[in-house]
């Protein structure tokens, strides 16, 4: 089932970083001129709920193509990764179910699905680095998202609390970067396994 997702990597990987782009984008239209308050239910807010989601349902199975990828090197990390990252995606399927429903969303989905995403990403990571069966710098992109874009939004998250500038959001384009990145990466490695040898 997970060899199925091998080829789903590098476009899903840049579906979602340029999910989380869009999401930033409307982020930052929904609260421009509100002093950063969102006004919830707007058609903004919805649109901005989707792309989160949808971004999320595509960096999970970005995860779940790289592990499929590492084809058993480090069976233990990946196989891990690929549980929390499949987690995710299943959260954010009943997180999509939920917002179709109009219904309340629990704490507890919306932390699997991020966490889950996080997790799945930082253990691929780590078996893409032990395995070297991909790029050593996919394995290094993955750990720079994974407690990178954490990090990042604790340090925006202070800055924005000292200077009242709103940066928190600004994350999300680091972690669309990151993203792009290994999309590139897993294109330019398909490309070049393709090329005949001279």
């Amino acid at each position: 089932m997970l060899a199925r997702l091998k080829p789903l990597a590098p476009i899903a990987a840049f579906a979602g970083g340029i999910g989380l782009l869009l999401y930033y984008a409307l982020f930052i239209a929904h609260t421009s001129g509100t002093g950063g308050w969102r006004p919830l239910g707007s058609p903004l807010d919805e649109m901005e709920s989707l792309s989160h989601l949808l971004s999320s349902v595509a960096l999970a199975l970005a995860v779940l193509g790289l592990a499929a990828r590492l084809d058993g090197g480090d069976a233990v990390l990946s196989r891990i990764g690929a549980v929390f990252a499949g987690l995710a995606l299943t959260a954010c399927a009943i997180m999509l179910v939920l917002s179709l429903a109009d219904t309340g969303m629990p704490r507890l989905i919306t932390f699997m699905a991020d966490r889950g995403l996080l997790l799945g990403a930082l253990l691929v990571g780590i078996a893409v680095l032990r395995t070297r069966v991909l790029p050593r710098a996919v394995g290094v992109a993955l750990l720079a998202y994974a407690p990178g874009t954490e990090l990042l939004k604790l340090a925006l998250g202070a800055l924005e609390g000292m200077t009242g500038l709103p940066l928190f959001p600004a994350q999300l384009v680091a972690a669309a970067l990151v993203w792009l990145y290994i999309a590139l990466r897993l294109r330019r490695e398909r490309v070049s396994l393709a090329a005949p040898a001279a």
